[in-house]
């Protein structure tokens, strides 16, 4: 049996894709038709609603925290190590001030490491972001 929840996230997640085709699609119908803020405005709404589908993608695989900060640590620490880009953290947290939040967590005590070298010779770009539990800044 599926689980309501699931039924209803993967439901929403269907009809989130199935809007933000409809927008993309009246986007390029209109795109030598129609003037600059409301593309614009195609573009906001397009933004909005990939913001929604990060959050859904995110609960249906387990992450069910409510705060952005919240979304970021617990991805930080599902792929310790790794390299995170910014723009991956944007959809994570579904909030455009993710680099905030991830000071937040530097300055609380989380090793997130950012444009700092790294132990294998490698560089961090200033928007790249890794969190080790052993390696310093």
């Amino acid at each position: 049996m599926i689980n309501s929840k699931s039924a209803r996230e993967t439901a929403s997640t269907t009809l989130i894709i199935s809007h933000m085709l409809e927008q993309l699609s009246d986007l390029k119908e209109g795109l030598t038709s129609i003037d600059l803020r409301k593309k614009v405005v195609y573009l906001v709404e397009l933004q909005n609603a990939l913001r929604k589908l990060g959050k859904l993608t995110l609960s249906e695989s387990g992450f069910e925290a409510r705060t952005a900060r919240e979304r970021i640590r617990r991805y930080f620490l599902q792929y310790e190590s790794q390299v995170i880009a910014g723009d991956e953290l944007a959809i994570v947290s579904g909030i455009s001030e993710y680099a905030r939040r991830t000071r937040e967590l530097r300055e609380s005590g989380m090793n997130i490491l950012v444009g700092s070298e790294l132990p294998d010779g490698g560089k961090l770009r200033p928007d790249e972001y890794m969190y080790s539990a052993t390696v310093q800044q």
